[in-house]
């Protein structure tokens, strides 16, 4: 017998979930880039200025 845990792993396994996480994941890894490339445009013009 299958506990919950298995059966909600298997959902969440699932192709549609798979993909679903896949976009998240990729969304939120573009979002920490675009974050971390302001950061580094904004500290390179800073000191560039000063």
């Amino acid at each position: 017998m299958p506990t919950r845990v298995h059966l909600l792993r298997d959902e969440l396994t699932g192709p549609h979930m798979l993909l679903l996480g896949c976009l998240f994941f990729d969304r939120a890894v573009h979002q920490k880039v675009r974050e971390r490339e302001g950061l580094v445009n904004f500290l390179l013009t800073r000191d560039s200025t000063s």
